[in-house]
């Protein structure tokens, strides 16, 4: 599905748990370079929009690390976030 996007690139991926096998697998389908960040702050550094697929109890704190990411210079410009918030 995520190919079916037009423009789409998965530039980096950030994970409690290192998503190796699903960077893996979007390198594999040509979704870009997929890197593994070890934090938010490195993810938000690399791209201009995020996507919070984490449990429900983890999205508040991470977009709070991305906007404090953004305040101090990351070029992020939107977050897309699973509901709720």
């Amino acid at each position: 599905a995520l190919e079916s996007v037009r423009g789409l690139r998965v530039e980096a991926l950030h994970s409690r748990t290192p998503p190796e096998a699903l960077a893996q697998e979007a390198r594999a389908r040509g979704l870009g370079p997929a890197r593994v960040c070890a934090s938010i702050e490195e993810l938000a550094a690399r791209v201009d929009l995020v996507a919070l697929l984490g449990p429900n109890a983890t999205r508040l704190a991470a977009l709070r690390r991305i906007i404090a990411a953004r305040e101090t210079g990351a070029p992020v410009r939107a977050v897309a976030c699973e509901k709720p918030l």
